[in-house]
Parts: C-alpha cells; structure tokens; sequence
C-alpha cells in the first residue's frame, strides 16, 4: 500500500499527517492541510502533488524517499500544496 507523511515544516518539522490513498482536498484532513505542505516523506508508491484540489494546477511526480524542502524541488509547492494521489502503489 502506498503512503506518504506531510510535514507543516522544512526538515520534517511541525505537525504532520499521514496519508495512504487518493486525497482530492487536503483542505479536509484534520485542521486543512491545502497549503501546510513544506517537507514529505513517501513511504511507498509514487505520489503526485498538485498546487490545486482535484488534482489541478501544477504537480509533481515524487518516488519512495524524503523531501526534506519541497521549495527545492519546485519553487511554487512550498505551503502550496492542495491534493495528492497514488500514481503507481
């Protein structure tokens, strides 16, 4: 089963949150994550991120490791983060 942890923080720092299917709306999850994003851990699978819910706006394709500063993989997902989603389990 693919999983993922998000992290309010750089370094996987502050609150974070665990995901293990398709979310559309992180706006959702517990206190709304849309736009909390700043580090991500991928368990398993490979995810994608997108800038929009439903999947929309700018995304990025991220395999199994850690993403200690999303900013530097693409500028515009730090704390823009709205939907995710299993590409590959």
């Amino acid at each position: 089963m693919a999983a993922v942890t998000l992290f309010e923080d750089v370094n996987f720092g502050g609150a974070s949150i665990s995901i293990e299917s398709d979310t559309p709306r992180l706006s959702q999850i517990d206190d709304g994550w849309h736009n909390r994003v700043s580090s991500i851990q991928v368990h398993s699978g490979i995810w994608e991120f997108c800038t929009d819910r439903d999947f929309g706006g700018l995304g990025i394709l991220l395999q199994a490791g850690n993403y200690s500063d999303v900013k530097k993989l693409n500028l515009v997902l730090n704390d823009t983060v709205s939907s995710a989603r299993v590409m590959v389990g």
